[in-house]
């Protein structure tokens, strides 16, 4: 071999050696980067099935305790099934998530839930049984107890404390996510320096990667934003007091969720028998002739129970759309076996939506679904406060309440206010006779003829027993008395009326006025009082006035 080349050979080997060593450099680097984001992938993907799985622990409960407290304040059948069913879930679903979420809040040094949700339970079961044993009063108060609620607070609280340790944590391996890919970044540069073709694929590589670690972390990003909008969506929707208030958080929610799309909000009417809309949102693909009122068997998504239209697969449009071209979806809003009304989506240039986009649109559902199921229920709480529950009439809370009103209506106006003082006759000996439960059918009857009868100006109370009062304003004590007489007539004909189901009774009616019987009130209803026990004294089932205390008068007909 010439001499000339010997000096090059160790140089060739050398170079090759170092060749290899670049490469088995670059080579590790590459698979160090690529183990490191799979690690972290990994992790967030990890947290973000926590975070799932606690806020559903937390609706989970959050409807149980709802349902209950429905069920124990108003009584009815529909409502135990419904918290019998929520309960169900708890105990199954709950129980499950509490087990899966044990070893998460134990490494986060917070206290396992599986305790407490037990005896959440329990607390539930035993009003369960009390209310079967010992009545709804009795269950009430045990649902009411401190122990149940401070319970569920620190379900709550523990909740909260572990979606904060997530978030944190989410934070942390965002940063460590983006270090380690520079730092594999650097690493396999510096290794592929002396080899042009590994260092252009390595680099290819590595960008393919970071434009996906990018992607990836841009969805999660825009993911934790949306989530994010849903959560002050809730917490603003807690706090709404009337649809109106509803309407602006969805509107401005929807907004800024879907910007590409417009919408349309509507809720059934009180009859539930038409749809009318609450609101819109956006101007862009909004059909120009959208009804304002529509019925519910126009609307797909309403007779199938779940999303309708284009964007989820349906060629068949809603006829409340009118065949808009610009319709992509409807979505019911529905909560507690309740439907509630409906969400419609357009676009101007009726693009397609995506399943994010769609997952969006059922939870903007969701939650404006349980805030007007909370919504309902808070009516009903305070009409349950303010009525009798039996006869369907203002409660004596309500009277005491309102008469300061309507005194002072009345005073501005210089009008008078007739005073009405009702009592059933002989209705103890309806009770002995048919039973409670005949005399309950006989005051719920008359409360009815009462509330169909009365103008709607008219207040009628149940003022104790199976004595009633009624407020009406505008009105003389002789324009009363004529219509207290044709209330005796209506009651006396109840029993026909209602195709003889009920015992025969009859009325009588004490009518006074204000001022012409008392300055205060409060002697106006003494008025009356002493007229009712008049006409009791008289022969029962007449009416009147305050002023006639010797000689009754006659009954009409």
């Amino acid at each position: 071999m010439p001499k000339r080349l010997l000096p090059r050979r160790p140089q060739a080997l050398l170079l090759a050696g170092g060749l290899l060593i670049l490469t088995a450099l670059g080579a590790a680097a590459a698979f160090e980067s690529n183990r490191h984001l799979k690690e972290k992938q990994g992790a967030i993907v990890g947290l973000h099935r926590q975070a799932a799985e606690a806020q559903r622990l937390l609706l989970l409960l959050a409807e149980s305790h709802a349902a209950t407290h429905q069920w124990l304040l108003s009584g009815r059948a529909e409502d135990r099934d419904a918290a019998v069913r929520s309960g169900d879930a708890l105990r199954h679903t709950g129980r499950e998530l509490a087990g899966r979420l044990a070893a998460p809040l134990d490494v986060r040094g917070l206290p396992s839930l599986g305790a407490t949700l037990e005896h959440v339970l329990r607390v539930r079961d035993q009003a369960h049984a009390l209310n079967e044993t010992a009545g709804q009063e009795a269950a009430r108060q045990v649902a009411a107890e401190g122990s149940g609620l401070a319970a569920t607070a620190q379900m709550r609280d523990v909740l909260g404390e572990f979606r904060q340790g997530i978030e944190a944590d989410l934070t942390a391996l965002d940063a460590e996510l983006r270090e380690g890919q520079w730092i594999g970044l650097l690493l396999v540069g510096a290794s592929s320096a002396a080899m042009l073709a590994m260092l252009l694929a390595a680099i290819g590589q590595l960008a393919r990667r970071r434009s996906a670690a990018e992607r990836a972390s841009a969805a999660m990003d825009a993911r934790g934003r949306e989530v994010a909008a849903l959560f002050r969506m809730g917490e603003l929707l807690q706090s709404s007091h009337a649809p109106e208030d509803i309407r602006r958080v969805v509107s401005h929610t929807a907004a800024e969720l879907l910007p590409a799309l417009s919408g349309a909000f509507y809720v059934f009417n009180n009859s539930r028998d038409r749809l009318d809309m609450l609101g819109l949102w956006g101007a862009r693909g909004l059909p120009p002739d959208l009804p304002e009122h529509f019925a519910p068997e126009e609307c797909w998504a309403l007779k199938r129970g779940r999303p309708h239209g284009p964007a989820a697969g349906d060629s068949l449009a809603c006829d409340h759309l009118g065949g808009a071209e610009t319709a992509l979806l409807c979505v019911p809003m529905q909560a507690r076996g309740e439907v509630y009304g409906v969400l419609s989506f357009f676009h101007p240039e009726r693009r397609a939506m995506s399943p994010q986009q769609v997952e969006l649109a059922q939870a903007l559902a969701d939650g404006v679904s349980l805030a007007l199921a909370n919504l309902a229920l808070r009516e009903k709480l305070r009409n349950q406060a303010l009525r009798d529950e039996l006869t369907g009439l203002h409660n004596r809370r309500f009277l005491e309440e309102t008469l300061p009103r309507v005194l002072a209506h009345a005073e501005r106006r210089n009008a008078s206010l007739a005073v009405m003082m009702l009592d059933l006759d002989h209705f103890k000996q309806v009770n002995d006779r048919y039973g409670h439960a005949t005399g309950d059918a006989v005051l719920r009857e008359v409360g009815r003829l009462l509330l169909a009868r009365l103008r709607r100006m008219d207040l009628a109370c149940r003022y104790g027993g199976e004595e009633l009062l009624i407020l009406m304003p505008d009105c003389t004590a002789a324009e009363a008395l004529v219509r207290a007489r044709e209330i005796c007539a209506q009651i006396r004909g109840l029993r026909e009326a209602i195709g003889g189901t009920l015992p025969q009774v009859t009325v009588s009616i004490g009518v006074a006025a204000w001022p012409e019987h008392g300055e205060q009130i409060g002697r106006v209803i003494e008025a009356a009082d002493a007229a009712l026990y008049a006409a009791k004294r008289a022969g029962r089932d007449r009416a009147l006035p305050a002023e006639a205390t010797v000689e009754p008068l006659p009954l009409p007909g």
